[in-house]
């Protein structure tokens, strides 16, 4: 599998899990692959805007970013240093 295929591969189990969140079928969703960035690029790519810039803690690299899909609001919370990625309706941070 070359780099490019990988990075494809990891997006596409970042969107399989994100539309959970975003469809109602669960209220909150932790995946352990991908970066803030690749969270960004995966919601963007699905319709949602984001709502804010970036809030960060600093030297942890933890960031949270408000996006709008579909007229509701959900939270992406990402890990640059450890990674992992969590999505949840905005109402539940």
């Amino acid at each position: 599998m070359t780099d490019a295929e990988l990075v494809l591969a990891v997006w596409d189990r970042i969107k399989e899990e994100f539309l959970t969140v975003l469809n109602g079928e669960k209220t909150k969703v932790s995946v352990k692959v991908g970066c803030p960035s690749d969270g960004d690029k995966v919601l963007t790519g699905l319709g949602a805007e984001s709502l804010d810039d970036t809030t960060t803690n600093g030297w942890q690299h933890d960031s949270w970013t408000t996006y709008e899909y579909q007229g509701r609001e959900f939270t992406l919370e990402g890990s640059g240093y450890y990674g992992g990625l969590r999505l949840y309706p905005k109402e539940e941070d």
